[in-house]
């Protein structure tokens, strides 16, 4: 199995996923945004993508919506991407990428317009519980 780990300069999480990843068996290429967007690497090659985090572009609400642009460039891959039961993974930034980015939606489509978004914690501290989809 391999898995593709796409980057932005400002992330800083991706040698720990790819770490994670090695462990349970994928074959792992970290490769910059820009050389996807450039066609060097193609996410079609992967069976996994893992948008990993580490405050890429800030840690605030809305700091995904830069990378998720630019993700949302290869619309024609994520398409044949999802066609083939492929899967795709956001913690932390990589999670807002993929929400400011329409990719987790409840359409047909691999990619949709933004469903869901990302608030602000109205209580201050981090809350940590159970959620089940």
């Amino acid at each position: 199995m391999k898995a593709l780990i796409p980057w932005v300069h400002a992330k800083n999480c991706q040698d720990e996923t790819a770490g994670l990843l090695r462990y349970v068996g994928f074959d792992v290429d970290e490769v910059l945004l820009g050389e996807l967007l450039e066609g060097k690497h193609s996410i079609l090659d992967y069976d996994l993508v893992f948008d990993s985090g580490g405050f890429g572009h800030g840690d605030h609400i809305r700091s995904g919506i830069r990378t998720a642009i630019k993700l949302k460039r290869l619309a024609r891959d994520w398409e044949k991407f999802y066609d083939e039961r492929k899967l795709f993974v956001g913690v932390c930034n990589g999670f807002q990428d993929m929400v400011q980015g329409g990719f987790l939606t409840t359409q047909e489509e691999a990619i949709s317009s933004q469903e869901f978004t990302l608030l602000s914690n109205e209580f201050g501290p981090y809350r940590v519980h159970d959620v089940y989809l």
